[in-house]
């Protein structure tokens, strides 16, 4: 096929301006036998050499000034005019592509890009498909593995989790808290998906590893101002975890080795360019740290964890694909010597994508996920006992995306979800325990949902998403439920009446509508305004009343007392690039209500509690923040900085004293931090070697302090302030990593990489927590850490 002069020069002129590499032309059809379609459909897929599907990957017809991107599973669709059109493909840490393709039908193909190796001079990639801007979602905060893979953390341990938490909006309680604040949210209000099913409990020791294999995992979408439509049952944010896909052409290993835990992944073609499979395994040897500890307490304690994911993909044919997903994980730990602590993950999942045509697709979601934990207690001869609680979620996802003409595409589906709890068990352990048996009720309830959207392209420049949700709860018997008098708080001693429910039967249901409105307009190519308001409800909690989530918190349904959690939302941003110089930027602010947040009365009893209404208050909160974020992904130098003016408020009022916290005004939350200052960067020094570092700063958490103590009838006492009146010290770290990526290519056989990290440099001894002790009559405040010294560490990767 003969190009055209013009064309040519074009295709030259972009070439050499951005180093981009020229492949042989691709001709779909023949000129001479070309149909009478105006246009015809081109999509494809976009993968690494090692058989990683990539997402964000821009291609764009300069001829036509058209483009699009890549999705999570690297897929793309693009309508394009019949004929010859000049293509370049573009993406983050891969050398650019241009082709000239010849499109007379249509047509399907497969990308696969080089990473870029060579040492260049500083290289800025102009994506013209600008997802920052153009993009409608606002409050999305994305990682992938290749932009954390240097992020210097505890122990050198790659963490998509943790890295999350230096971007805007998203923070944690400390170092040793197994969950995340987003916005102003509790810990419990995150849903936490793996390949789009449920993970209760995504972290390892106390959140200071994650509990998914680095390796396994691609990319992190962390949805937190406008949640899609398709997702429910939690009212603050989606962490929403995708894996690799499985190499479907060739063997592939890695293998990594810290002082602390041995990473593995295999690929293996099973049916070769159709499916593949994936096998990740981890297991932690830390015991032998812990015993060389001088502390006698630790140096007695042990730590073990390991897990397992298992990913089958398979290309049944060019419009099915079906992806299926087993992730198991196990935690053992015993700091004190009288108690080992065990608990579990187990997810089972598998999604079909079907395309019908062009214009419309679908994808079912079957899942099943599991969470159990253990506490097994010493307490001598006669008080030695096991306690264990259980947590099952199967879940069912129908989702039909629909394109109507040139201006509207449907979103809409179904979703059912129902969750089996064992409470909670007590059983002694030993013929001598005097531990009296016990085992609470197991609760059981049923959520589903049904929803529509439609994004209207009002025009060029305006984009609307309009969406509605109707979500139907229903707790299920059986199930004892107590009624309270109405004017008096609830106790034993108010119970009026005690109304059993057999099983199978509905009780405490009730329709519940959720709205999504988002938009985003256009000033220019450079800067877009997007605004977004939502509600969302949820109905099942958790219990700690500690101030930090932890991995033995109990879960409850809702039910006739324990009202579902309610959130709304409001949302605007202003979002500017500048292309010449590879930055994004963007300030958002937000301003949440929240309804039915649940707290506890002082001296709550939470453990093997049947009635938990007894103990749990419910109240009002409200949240607001500012977030700034400026970000560069091209040229040797990458990373971000971010900042975080939030605040987040609770309010426990209540006709009765006893359920009245700090005279029933707002007070703020465990996790309010009203500052977070982050810089995450990252220096390429050469081809291999390259220089990261962070930098934190966060305002301390809340706290409650004794302001005195008081006689009476003959006791002492302590008089406490009011709740989270007081602060922890702020929290500030750096840390820093040296690091070496030896990319294999075609011709060898092994590829290598090391990193040498320091965490926490200045040994700063940031508090995790305040605790008091009585000494020679005093009440005297202490403090704990969790790493108050620098904690180096080596870690060794092979790539096979």
């Amino acid at each position: 096929m003969r190009l055209s002069l013009f064309r040519f020069f074009v295709w030259m002129l972009l070439g050499f301006g951005v180093n981009a590499w020229a492949q042989s032309p691709l001709v779909f059809g023949s000129v001479k036998k070309q149909s009478l379609q105006q246009s015809h459909q081109f999509e494809g897929e976009v993968f690494s050499e090692n058989g990683e599907a990539l997402e964000g990957i821009n291609l764009f017809f300069p001829d036509l000034n058209k483009g699009t991107a890549t999705d999570r599973l690297g897929r793309f669709s693009i309508s394009l005019p019949t004929g010859e059109h000049l293509l370049r493909i573009e993406g983050l840490g891969f050398q650019p592509l241009q082709i000239q393709l010849g499109l007379y039908r249509d047509a399907q193909h497969r990308f696969v890009l080089t990473e870029q190796t060579e040492e260049l001079d500083e290289v800025v990639v102009r994506n013209q498909e600008n997802q920052n801007v153009e993009s409608e979602m606002l409050g999305k905060s994305s990682l992938s593995l290749m932009e954390t893979k240097n992020i210097p953390l505890v122990l050198g341990e790659q963490n998509i989790l943790k890295a999350a938490t230096i971007l805007p909006g998203i923070s944690s309680a400390g170092e040793a808290a197994t969950g995340f604040n987003v916005r102003g949210g509790k810990a419990d209000q995150n849903l936490m998906l793996l390949n789009e099913a449920i993970v209760i409990n995504p972290n390892h020791f106390f959140g200071i590893f994650q509990a998914l294999n680095p390796f396994a995992v691609n990319r992190l979408n962390v949805y937190k101002g406008n949640i899609p439509i398709q997702y429910e049952g939690r009212t603050s944010s989606v962490f929403e975890l995708s894996t690799k896909s499985p190499n479907r052409e060739k063997f592939q290993a890695e293998l990594s080795v810290g002082p602390i835990t041995a990473n593995a992944l295999v690929e293996t073609p099973v049916v070769k360019n159709r499916s593949g499979l994936m096998l990740g395994a981890r297991s932690a040897h830390s015991d032998w740290v812990l015993r060389s500890l001088d502390d006698p307490k630790l140096n007695k304690s042990s730590a073990r964890f390991h897990d397992l994911v298992l990913v089958y993909e398979d290309r049944l044919s060019e419009k099915d694909k079906v992806l299926a997903t087993a992730y198991h994980s196990e935690d053992q730990f015993s700091i004190t010597s009288d108690s080992l602590y065990h608990y579990t993950n187990t997810v089972a999942a598998i999604n079909w994508k079907h395309q019908f045509n062009e214009r419309n697709g679908a994808s079912l979601v079957l899942s099943h996920s599991d969470y159990a934990f253990s506490i097994q207690y010493d307490g001598g001869v006669s008080n030695n006992f096991k306690s264990a609680f259980a947590l099952q979620i199967d879940a069912a996802r129908l989702k039909f995306n629909s394109k109507l003409g040139e201006k509207h595409q449907l979103t809409y589906g179904s979703n059912l979800m129902r969750y089996n709890i064992d409470p909670g068990a007590l059983r002694p352990l030993g013929s001598n325990s005097l531990i009296r048996e016990e085992e609470l009720q197991r609760e059981t309830a049923l959520e589903g949902s049904l929803y529509i959207a439609d994004r209207i392209e009002v025009s060029d420049n305006f984009v609307l998403n309009v969406g509605a949700q109707f979500a139907l709860y229903a707790a299920l018997g059986p199930a004892i439920q107590r009624n309270y008098l109405p004017d008096s708080p609830k106790s034993d001693l108010s119970v009026t009446d005690i109304v059993t429910y057999p099983a199978n039967t509905l009780y405490a249901q009730k329709v519940f509508p959720n709205y999504r409105l988002s938009g985003r307009y256009k000033f220019s190519a450079n800067t877009s305004v997007k605004f977004a308001a939502i509600s969302i409800y949820q109905f099942i909690h958790s219990l700690s009343n500690n101030t930090t989530a932890s991995p033995i918190d109990t879960w409850r349904i809702s039910s006739n007392h324990l009202r579902p959690q309610a959130s709304q939302q409001l949302s605007l941003g202003v979002f500017h690039d500048q292309l010449q110089l590879g930055l994004e930027i963007s300030l958002e602010g937000f301003y949440k209500r929240q309804e039915n947040l649940v707290d506890f009365k002082t001296g709550a009893q939470l453990f093997m509690n049947e009635f938990i209404e007894t103990d749990v208050l419910q109240g009002e909160g409200k949240a607001y923040g500012v977030e700034f974020l400026l970000r560069k992904k091209q040229g040797r130098h990458t990373g971000w900085l971010g900042y975080t003016y939030a605040r987040s408020f609770i309010q426990l009022d209540s006709p009765f004293p006893t359920e009245r916290v700090n005279n029933g005004a707002f007070f703020p939350t465990n996790y309010d931090k009203p500052h977070d200052l982050s810089i995450a960067w990252n220096y390429q020094m050469g081809k291999r070697l390259s220089l990261s570092t962070n930098v934190l700063y966060q305002t301390g958490r809340p706290i409650t302090l004794p302001a005195g103590n008081y006689a009476f009838d003959g006791g002492e006492y302590v008089l406490f302030s009011n709740r989270n009146a007081y602060r922890i010290p702020d929290y500030y770290r750096v840390d820093a990593s040296l690091n070496y990526d030896y990319k294999k290519k075609s011709s060898q056989r092994i590829g290598f990489a090391w990193s040498i990290s320091v965490y926490n440099i200045f040994g700063r001894n940031n508090p995790f927590s305040v605790f008091f002790v009585a000494e020679d009559g005093e009440i005297k405040g202490r403090q704990s850490s969790i790493f108050n010294v620098p904690i180096p560490s080596l870690n060794l990767q092979l790539k096979i």
